[in-house]
């Protein structure tokens, strides 16, 4: 498994089946047996999910 903390739970991305997601907001992608990594812009965190050949743009706030 890829759980590395102790209170880190998983589920499914809704729409995206080779993704889950974790209780700490890390993405994993299944199908390549990684984790998905974070690019900032404009102060957000973005993160490209595909599905079917489509991709989409997830935003999350940095905090900053």
């Amino acid at each position: 498994m890829y759980t590395e903390y102790e209170d880190e739970e998983w589920a499914p991305i809704q729409g995206y089946p080779n993704y889950e997601i974790s209780s700490f907001g890390r993405v994993y992608n299944i199908r390549h047996a990684r984790f998905k990594k974070a690019r900032i812009h404009d102060g957000y965190k973005v993160i490209l999910l595909y599905n079917n050949g489509f991709s989409k743009s997830f935003l999350r706030s940095t905090g900053m």
